[in-house]
């Protein structure tokens, strides 16, 4: 499973390369707009409908790298005070959970996706845009987003049966203060 772990780490960070460079590719957009519309009186037609299916599809192509980084936002008030094997359960019960929210989210992402091509949709502006392309690119990042948390979530389970609790809270605990200062560096 650790090989495993170690390869589901490099394609989420890969994902996440991913989804910076088109936020970064957006950033350049826009300024390059803005600019052009300032001293050349044109502008880009359409670039914030672009930018927009950009951006979408950039923040799901981010979220496996917060799974594996353990950076979803978790309240621990009492976490932090029960035994061992308490805060264990919790961390499978929160992997599982956020598992089933994803699954969701990618299904229905999925669907609406589908349901474009089917129908050949069209954005209402005048880019006239076909909607199944960039919905293909924004439920693959879901998609990809399920496929980690299913991954950590039976990663998690195994080692919870085993009484690995050092892995549990590894895989899907809370990331001790050292760990989180080492991510913000």
């Amino acid at each position: 499973m650790e090989r495993i772990y170690d390869h589901v780490e490099r394609v989420s960070q890969l994902a996440s390369w991913v989804g910076g460079a088109a936020v970064l590719a957006i950033a350049l957009m826009v300024t390059f707009d803005v600019l052009a519309r300032n001293l050349l009186g044109v502008t880009i037609t359409n670039a914030p409908e672009v930018a927009g299916y950009i951006f979408a599809a950039a923040i799901a192509f981010s979220f496996p790298i917060v799974v594996i980084r353990r950076a979803n936002i978790r309240i621990d008030t009492l976490y932090v005070l029960l035994p061992t094997p308490a805060a264990r359960l919790l961390d499978v019960i929160g992997a599982f959970v956020l598992c089933l929210s994803a699954g969701v989210i990618a299904y229905f992402a999925a669907q609406t996706f589908w349901e474009s091509w089917q129908a050949n949709s069209t954005s209402i502006s005048s880019l006239s845009a076909r909607l199944w392309i960039p919905q293909l690119f924004w439920a693959a990042g879901l998609v990809l987003f399920f496929a980690m948390t299913v991954f950590i979530t039976a990663y998690a389970t195994i080692a919870f049966f085993r009484r690995r609790w050092s892995d549990v809270e590894r895989i899907a605990g809370l990331p001790s203060p050292k760990e989180s200062l080492v991510d913000e560096s």
